[in-house]
C-alpha cells in the first residue's frame, strides 16, 4: 500500500531522514515511534506529498507520489494532523464539515451510522448541539477521528491520535481502527497504550539522520503557507513551498486540513 525507497530530507541544511525505506501493507495498521525529532511527521509529509525527498522515491497503492499523481493519491487518504485550530464553533458543523465538499457529499453518513460512530468512540451524541469551546481537548479530538473514520477512506494518516485521550477513549478509538479490516493506518505516537495497539511499530532514531542535503523545492504548482492564510497558486496544488519553521502553524488551520481532505 505505501512504500518507501530508500528516501533522504532535510531541511535548512539539518538532515531529517536519510536512506530510509519502509513497506505497509494494505490493511496494516503501524506506527511510527521515536523521539521528537526523528522524522516522524515528515513520513506523513511525504505520503500526503507536502515535501518530496531529495534522494528516493514514495509510492502509495503503486502510484509514485509526485505532481502528475497527488491528486489521484490524496483521494484515497484521510490525515488527521496533530494540532488544528478551530474556526467552526459548532461541534456538529465541525463533525459534518469535511462532508459540506461536493467530492464528499455522497458519503454523508445518516443519523444511524453517526450517532453509532459517536457511541462507540464513547461521544455522548447530545455533544453535537454544544459549541466546541464548551467540550475538552478530548471530546474536540474524537470528534475529529470520527469524522476522518466517517470519510471511509482507503489510507488514513493520524499524527499524535491519542495526545489529548485518556485511556477508556483511547481503547475506544483503538477497538473502531481495528474493525476497519480493509483500511491502512498510519500513525505517529509516543503513547504506549496507543501503539501497543498497532500491528507494528516502527522505530525512528538517529540512525535515520547522516549528512544534510539542501531542501529540494519542486513543480510550479505550489502551495504556499504563511501563519494561518492559505494561498493556492494553482487549481490544485501539490507541494508546500514554505520554510520548516513555518510548516507547523500552517498544518493547524482548519480550512487547510478542509481542503487536504476533500481533493
Amino acid at each position: 500500500m505505501v512504500v518507501f525507497n530508500d528516501v533522504s530530507v532535510s531541511f535548512q541544511q539539518e538532515n531529517v531522514l536519510s536512506s530510509f525505506s519502509m513497506k505497509v501493507a494494505k490493511g496494516e495498521k503501524v506506527v511510527l515511534s521515536g523521539i521528537s525529532g526523528s522524522g516522524k511527521t515528515t513520513l506523513l509529509n511525504l505520503i500526503m506529498g507536502f515535501v518530496l525527498p531529495n534522494n528516493g522515491d514514495v509510492w502509495v497503492n503503486e502510484t509514485l507520489v509526485n505532481s502528475e499523481n497527488i491528486n489521484t493519491i490524496r483521494k484515497n487518504i484521510s490525515w488527521l494532523p496533530q494540532e488544528l485550530a478551530f474556526e467552526t464553533k459548532n461541534c456538529k458543523e465541525l463533525l459534518l464539515s469535511l462532508f459540506r465538499f461536493s467530492l464528499n457529499s455522497a458519503h454523508l453518513p445518516s443519523d444511524i451510522e453517526l450517532n453509532g460512530m459517536l457511541e462507540r468512540l464513547l461521544i455522548d451524541p447530545s455533544i453535537l448541539e454544544k459549541q466546541t469551546d464548551a467540550i475538552s481537548g478530548g471530546q474536540k479530538q474524537r470528534l475529529l477521528l470520527a469524522s476522518i473514520l466517517l470519510l471511509k477512506k482507503p489510507l488514513i494518516l493520524l499524527d499524535e491520535p491519542s495526545s489529548a485521550l485518556d485511556q477508556e477513549s483511547t481503547e475506544a478509538v483503538l477497538a473502531e481502527i481495528r474493525r476497519l479490516t480493509e483500511t491502512t493506518v498510519i500513525s505517529c505516537s509516543h503513547d504506549p497504550l496507543w501503539n501497543q495497539g498497532m500491528d507494528r511499530i516502527i522505530k525512528l532514531n538517529s540512525d535515520c539522520k547522516k549528512t544534510s542535503t539542501s531542501f529540494r523545492q519542486v513543480s510550479d504548482r505550489l502551495l504556499c503557507l504563511q501563519q494561518k492564510q492559505v494561498i493556492y497558486t494553482s487549481k490544485r496544488p501539490f507541494f508546500v513551498a514554505a520554510q520548516a519553521s513555518n510548516l507547523t502553524s500552517s498544518y493547524q488551520s482548519l480550512a487547510f486540513w478542509q481542503k487536504l481532505n476533500t481533493i
